[in-house]
């Protein structure tokens, strides 16, 4: 089955994905997603686990298009440039206080890197918080409080 699976991946001009750290049984629901592979390098570089990618890509596909400039229009434009920012869609007013306690700007959540570096952030202190590091993105989780 892996060698199937491997095929498919190169053959799709993927090869990168055949040396990243997912597991077999995560990569056929990834490549069939077809949605913000490109970031897909950033996301595990930054702590995101194989198990969480599909959900992880179906989710930054839905807040952003997979568009890491993506500014979620604002209610106050005289304090803000935009309410939601980058692939993720992390939200000004709920958690610029604690971008600025990590030495990051509002304006580098328009870098992925800095996104899903921050999304992870956020989901392990949701994880802990709810039980659920979906939460931020009005995701369930079996079992969360």
């Amino acid at each position: 089955m892996f060698s199937s699976l491997l095929a498919l991946v190169v053959t799709s001009q993927l090869h990168w994905l055949a040396t990243m750290p997912i597991q077999s049984e995560h990569l056929d629901a990834i490549v069939a997603q077809d949605m913000c592979l490109e970031y897909v390098d950033e996301a595990l570089a930054t702590g995101w686990e194989s198990q969480d990618l599909e959900r992880l890509l179906y989710i930054m596909h839905r807040e952003s298009r997979c568009l890491p400039d993506a500014c979620g229009v604002t209610d106050r434009p005289d304090l803000r440039r935009c309410r939601d920012w980058g692939l993720m869609q992390i939200n000004d007013y709920s958690w610029k206080k604690k971008v600025h306690e990590m030495d990051l700007s509002m304006e580098d959540m328009t870098d992925p890197f800095w996104n899903l570096f921050f999304a992870r952030v956020l989901f392990d202190l949701a994880t802990v918080q709810y039980g659920c590091g979906w939460q931020p993105w009005n995701g369930t989780c079996e079992g969360s409080k």
